[in-house]
This record gives structure tokens, sequence and C-alpha cells, in this order.
């Protein structure tokens, strides 16, 4: 069953057309990766998802919902978590408080309510504190809990970023990440891919980005081939390998 539905999404700049026509979807429990050339369009198809841009032409649909319209704080609360080519992460908080902050019901009534009672506001600071405790153990940085997030290797940023998205409340169903791998030691490529296999076989669906092909063909149920922002090739990741069309846009004729 399709989680999420792209329909003929189109972006222009000027006189640029940076996704042309896309069409795909992601099914509910899979990781789908999204691949392309540089310049394929990639991040823009990402951010038109997320909100960050507004499409020129065609539908977004999340869980049977439109969401092409959505700005960003309406995607995420639909249950769309994401990361970001650049990392993300407040450098002045600890690693535990970044994502204590996630996981954070960010709502103005909450946060109303947590002011006025301060019972409520201990209880829920201590739930939050147990989520971020739990998923640091998860993802290996337990043992950097209450250290400046500023002090963490590129790698551990990288590992705190998509442990923020995971958490992003409320919590959510698809988690999108653009190149989470890029700059990464081969070491810390080799924990982010068991950790996105790990919370797949919890219930999470995954579309992915990243340019290293070897790890997209590992890891991903599916791939979907973008070139000049429009999709070339779609299936198993041993299909788009031998594709020739895929072959000419990453190597030419």
């Amino acid at each position: 069953m399709a989680l999420l539905e792209v329909d003929s999404l189109t972006k222009h700049f000027a006189a640029i057309t940076a996704v042309d026509d896309a069409t795909f979807e992601v099914r509910d429990g899979e990781i789908l990766g999204l691949a392309g050339p540089n310049g394929a369009g990639k991040t823009v198809t990402f951010n038109c998802i997320t909100g960050q841009l507004q499409p020129d032409a065609g539908t977004v649909t999340f869980r049977g919902e439109d969401i092409t319209t959505y700005p960003p704080d309406a995607t995420a609360r639909a249950g769309i978590g994401r990361t970001f080519q650049e990392v993300r992460v407040y450098g002045d908080l600890t690693v535990r408080e970044n994502l204590q902050f996630a996981a954070q019901d960010k709502g103005i009534g909450r946060m109303v309510a947590s002011i006025v009672s301060g019972t409520a506001a201990t209880e829920v600071e201590a739930g939050l504190a147990e989520q971020a405790d739990g998923m640091l153990e998860t993802v290996e940085l337990d043992h950097l809990a209450d250290e400046p997030a500023s002090s963490l290797s590129y790698g551990q940023k990288k590992i705190l970023s998509f442990a923020a998205a995971l958490l992003t409340h409320p919590e959510p169903d698809l988690i999108m990440l653009d190149e989470p791998m890029a700059g990464v030691n081969p070491t810390m490529i080799n924990r982010l891919a068991e950790f996105v296999r790990t919370f797949r076989e919890r219930g999470k669906t995954f579309l992915l980005v990243e340019h290293n092909m070897r790890l997209m063909t590992d890891l991903c149920d599916r791939m979907v081939v973008l070139d000049a922002g429009t999709p070339i090739a779609s299936g198993p990741p041993e299909e788009i390998q031998e594709n020739e069309r895929v072959v000419e846009a990453y190597f030419g004729p």
C-alpha cells in the first residue's frame, strides 16, 4: 500500500525546470531510494514534498491526505520527519537535550498547559528524557548524552540528526533522509545503514537520497532514478544497475 504518492510533481526556477512531471510512490514499510546524478532534482523533490518549496504543478498525498500546499510544520504534524544535507543540531544543547527538544510537543496548547501546571511540566520533562535516553542507547550515543552537541564528530552529528528526525513529535511514519551518509567515514556509514534497517523493522518507512550507489543497492528495497527532474527508471536495485538509461544518465552515452 502506498504511504506517500507523488503525482506529476513539477517545480520551475525561472527558465529552469528542476522537477519535471515526477510521479512515484513510497510503499508502507519499505526503504525507497531516490537516486540520480548531480542536479537531477532529488533535493528539490524532497523540499516540495515537505513544504520547504511549493510545487508549480502536481500533488503530494500522504496517507490519503493531500498535503501539497502544507508548510513544513504541518507536514511534520502529518507524520513526516526528515533530515537535511547540512547537519542541523543545536550545538549549545547537550546531545540528550537535542533529542528532548525534537520529541517535545511544540503546539501552543501543550506549552501553555505545561507552564500553568508545574506537576504536568515535570512529568512531561521526565517522559521526554526517557524517550531521548532510549533513542540514544539505540543509536549508540548514550555515552555522549551529557556532552554539548557541538563536541560531536561530523558522523556523530549525522547520527544525532537521524535520531532527532525519528523522535519528531508527533512520531513520524515516514522518514526522509537527504544524503545522510555524505562526508561520513565507512564505519559511520555502516552504522547508519544498520540503524535504518533497525527502525524499518520497527515499522518505519524511509525515503532516502544518497549518491553512494553501492550503499543504495544494499540498503533499498526499490529505487527511483531521476534525470533532469524526471523519473527514468523504477524498480529493484539489481534492475536499476542494469538499466541503460540509468547508466547513460550517470556516465553519458
